[in-house]
């Protein structure tokens, strides 16, 4: 348009200029016009870098358009794991309440294992003690088992010897009364016939001395006897007591020892 604009202007100053003048105007036109097909060059060019800039805008607002719904999806990803996050969340603080508990609770049972494994080592402390007891005991029972043992065989000695002699009296008494039934039976006698009534004398006091000596052994023996049996009950309620006690001493040992088991079992689980 300012193409044809400026060749109707130079038409018409040259159709009323003088020819001089019309040649200047000429020049000047031919340089206008070669000013003009440069610059609308340049229009042009920078038509073409508009246009290249007009293509890259809509590329890079395509690009914009994609990009804005890949944000739009990644919100919407993000708000539904924000919701799934509510949601966790919400479970979890049950979760850090109950933890909270079991945690409590694993104290207690701290404190609890520590008091049965406490109770544990002084039980078998105890049990310990116990064996040491019943060892004694036994040893006891088995002493007082020997002392018995003799006991009985010395009151069957005591009991064997009584009846000797009590046997042995019996038969000095018959003895005695034989004798003495003779020197009764005898008559007065006379002088220088007379049988010897001294020597009957003799041998009837000789029976009674040993009568009085197996008397007073029979007495000893005797007493020998009520001792040793005196003893043997001592002993016998000795036994008794020790075997008593150690039966409960072994009662004592095997309920610790079920406590014991029962603590194990407890710790380890």
């Amino acid at each position: 348009m300012r193409l044809i604009i400026a060749t109707a202007l130079s038409a018409a100053v040259l159709a009323f200029s003088p020819p001089a003048f019309a040649d200047i105007c000429t020049a000047q036109l031919a340089a206008c016009q070669g000013k003009n097909i440069t610059l609308q060059g340049k229009i042009n060019q920078l038509g073409n870098e508009i246009a290249q800039k007009n293509n890259q805008i809509a590329q890079l607002g395509n690009q914009l358009a994609q990009k804005n719904g890949q944000i739009g999806q990644l919100n919407g990803q993000i708000a539904q794991k924000t919701s799934e996050i509510a949601q966790l969340t919400a479970q979890l603080n049950p979760l850090k309440a109950e933890n909270g508990q079991l945690k409590q609770q694993n104290v207690q049972l701290n404190a609890k294992i520590f008091a049965l494994n406490d109770q544990l080592n002084k039980d078998q402390i105890v049990i310990k003690q116990l064996h040491v007891d019943v060892h004694q005991l036994n040893a006891r029972v088995g002493q007082l088992k020997s002392e018995l043992d003799y006991a009985y065989g010395r009151i069957a000695q005591l009991k064997s010897g009584n009846a000797s002699l009590a046997s042995q009296i019996t038969q000095l008494n018959a003895q005695i009364a034989q004798l003495t039934a003779q020197l009764n039976a005898r008559p007065v006698p006379l002088a220088g016939g007379a049988p010897d009534t001294a020597q009957l004398t003799m041998q009837i006091a000789q029976l009674t001395a040993q009568v009085a000596q197996l008397t007073a052994q029979l007495a000893t023996t005797t007493a020998d006897f009520v001792r040793v049996n005196d003893d043997n009950a001592v002993l016998t309620a000795q036994l008794a007591t020790a075997a008593d006690e150690n039966a409960k001493q072994k009662a004592v040992i095997d309920d610790l020892t079920a406590k014991v088991a029962a603590l194990t079992k407890a710790t380890t689980h």
